[in-house]
């Protein structure tokens, strides 16, 4: 197996004597920690409420809009701990476990990002609730292996049942095609 290209972070190494191609997650950026900090004050701020509207309430003078105002208020803030949880826990990296004649494969986990990204509403949901996805392609699935060179920037899929399954998101183009042609000629794809 050919050398990753010059600069990349792609960990080439050997798992229980098989190869493995470790392809890390994107660093979260500087304006991550900047909105991570924002809801870290926003939480303060939504504790005085939450207390202000609730020592009126249990003082009988709240009446029914505080009670239905609280509600959506403690919505809020349980959505603002998930989205800290989200982003705050760690990253766990791509794998690819070369694993003859299957290929491994661990999707990994990119903590939560925030922001638009070029990305549906939809897409963006998607991504906060993306879990870890562990997968054992076999032979007909890995001949399903191909650069969507048509598509910018170009993405790396290989087809599980009704699902098509994309490699490398976080990789730059070169690194994407590095790794398609390692996975071509491990795997002696004529394609």
């Amino acid at each position: 197996m050919e050398l990753p290209p010059e600069g990349s972070n792609i960990i080439v190494d050997h798992h229980n004597g098989l190869d493995q191609i470790t392809l890390p997650m994107n660093s979260k950026g500087p304006a991550q920690y900047f909105v991570m900090l924002f809801l870290l004050f926003w939480l303060g701020g939504w504790a005085v409420g939450f207390k202000s509207a609730w020592d009126q309430i249990a003082e009988g003078s709240g009446g029914f809009f505080l009670i239905f105002w609280l509600g959506g208020w403690s919505v809020g803030g349980l959505l603002v701990v998930w989205m800290l949880f989200q982003g705050l826990r760690p990253s766990k990296p791509e794998k690819l476990l070369l694993n003859k004649p299957n290929l491994g494969y661990d999707s990994g986990f990119q903590s939560g990002k925030f922001g638009r990204q070029g990305r549906s509403s939809k897409a963006r949901i998607q991504s906060l609730i993306r879990r870890r996805k562990i997968y054992n392609f076999d032979k007909p699935e890995i001949k399903t292996l191909m650069l969507r060179d048509q598509d910018h920037p170009s993405r790396l899929t290989i087809d599980h049942g009704k699902d098509r399954i994309e490699i490398g998101k976080s990789l730059t183009e070169v690194e994407r095609e590095w790794l398609y042609r390692q996975l071509k000629r491990a795997y002696h794809l004529n394609f």
